[in-house]
């Protein structure tokens, strides 16, 4: 028997894709025992959600130390799960690990989930769609939207500075009035029962997560492109001015739920969506913030660099403000290819030195130090623009996986990921000013 151990020991928001995509892909795998290590908190606020569950649960180290697997997955953010696949016998690791106290990364998407460790604006892909690739699992089934029937309104509170406590007392007023006969839940007041014909009304955080509401109106101050929820019926509402009122929420759901989704110049609404090749991503229907124009372009680019297949959706015409932060950025982009262009000069030289039965030490020294203040240069500039970050943290993982035996092949695996990475800006700059240009 085959025996496979996934390690996901982060919070419920984490845990309930990893469940999802274990009960959708791995429920009935012959001859397979999979046991799963997490955390107990998270197990127990979403164990209604997955009642029955077949696989082996750990919620200690202890549990299975000593044991032999054919498969080791760790799912995990959390650092000190990464040297746990060092200390059992596994043969075969995958995802996140250490390997003589080294963070290693199993493939291209292992290396995007690490990247979410740092802040980043976007999550492009949900992290279902980032599971199953890691676990080398193919492409996910279309996902169609079902009819649905309106039964209750669950409600949480938001924070007064997005939505002021007497515009959410009026919001509740105006559904009791204009919905009469539909009751209204307060989140903490829900059980399992209550998911059916539920729609969700409050802030973006994780409490649709635990409880898979078949509908979300998510109210935010701007556009953050979280792509977390388990639901294509989720919405995204933010503003552009200082908070929300009740009048405007109101609109934007009655606008929903009669699927005619024109809604006040102030109000920016976006939809999650699954394309037709069951790949996930934020879709803007009516308004335009800044960044948004950013979040497409991501999503285009992280398919080629991912290996997806090629998809381009719908870019909309972008207004002043967004044409002028994308050209901020572009200067920024600019500056990285500069960056690249020395980068790959002194590899250039340093293939030759490696090639040479008579190198120079000093030169090889020199041309290091100079990869060296780049690299620390990419970094700084990872930390002081985060819609850059998610890209430029990827590369520098990536550059950190260097198994090459000796200097020159080293070299070379170092010349052919410089190479990788500024081809991906060179894109990257290309789709935006692409954008820049409608």
């Amino acid at each position: 028997m085959k025996k496979i151990l996934i390690i996901q020991t982060d919070a419920p928001s984490f845990l309930h894709p990893t469940l999802s995509v274990i009960h959708r892909y791995l429920r009935e795998l012959p001859d397979t025992e999979i046991t799963l290590l997490m955390n107990a908190h998270s197990f127990e606020a979403l164990k209604n959600q997955f009642p029955g569950f077949p696989h082996r649960v750990c919620f200690e180290e202890a549990e299975i130390m000593g044991e032999i697997f054919d498969s080791g997955v760790n799912l995990s953010l959390i650092e000190s799960s990464w040297k746990l696949l060092e200390c059992l016998d596994i043969r075969k690791r995958l995802g996140i690990y250490t390997q003589k106290e080294q963070i290693r990364v199993s493939d291209h998407w292992s290396t995007y989930l690490l990247t979410l460790k740092s802040p980043v604006p976007f999550l492009s892909f949900h992290l279902e769609e980032i599971y199953r690739n890691i676990l080398g699992i193919g492409q996910a089934p279309e996902i169609k939207e079902e009819d649905f029937h309106l039964k209750r309104f669950v409600f949480a509170l938001s924070p007064t500075a997005l939505f002021p406590a007497g515009e959410q007392e009026a919001l509740l007023n105006l559904l009791a009035k204009r919905f009469p006969g539909i009751p209204i839940l307060d989140i903490s007041e829900t059980k399992v029962e209550d998911q059916e014909g539920a729609f969700f009304i409050g802030p973006a955080g994780p409490e649709p997560l635990l409880v898979n509401y078949p509908q979300n109106l998510l109210l935010q101050k701007k556009f953050q492109g979280s792509n977390l929820l388990p639901t294509n019926s989720t919405w995204i509402l933010t503003t552009q001015v200082q908070s929300f009122t009740a009048a405007r929420v109101m609109e934007a759901l009655e606008k929903i739920l009669g699927k005619n989704e024109e809604i006040a110049e102030e109000l920016s609404l976006y939809r999650f969506r699954f394309s037709e090749e069951g790949d996930s991503f934020i879709e803007q229907v009516c308004g335009q913030e800044e960044s948004y124009p950013i979040y497409l372009a991501y999503f285009v680019l992280w398919s080629f660099v991912l290996g997806l297949k090629e998809f381009e959706p719908a870019f909309p015409t972008i207004n002043p403000t967004q044409k002028e932060f994308i050209r901020f950025y572009l200067g920024i982009l600019k500056k990285i290819a500069r960056f690249h262009t020395y980068a790959l000069a002194s590899l250039d030289i340093l293939l030759a030195e490696a090639k040479s039965s008579s190198s120079d030490s000093q030169i090889i020294e020199g041309h290091l130090e100079n990869l060296r203040q780049i690299d620390e240069t990419l970094r700084k500039l990872s930390d002081s623009h985060p819609m850059l970050r998610p890209l430029l943290d990827f590369y520098h993982i990536r550059r950190g996986q260097n198994d090459g035996s000796h200097f020159r092949e080293q070299v070379e695996n170092s010349l052919l990921i410089y190479h990788e990475e500024h081809q991906a800006f060179t894109a990257f700059q290309e789709l935006l000013e692409t954008i820049e240009r409608r």
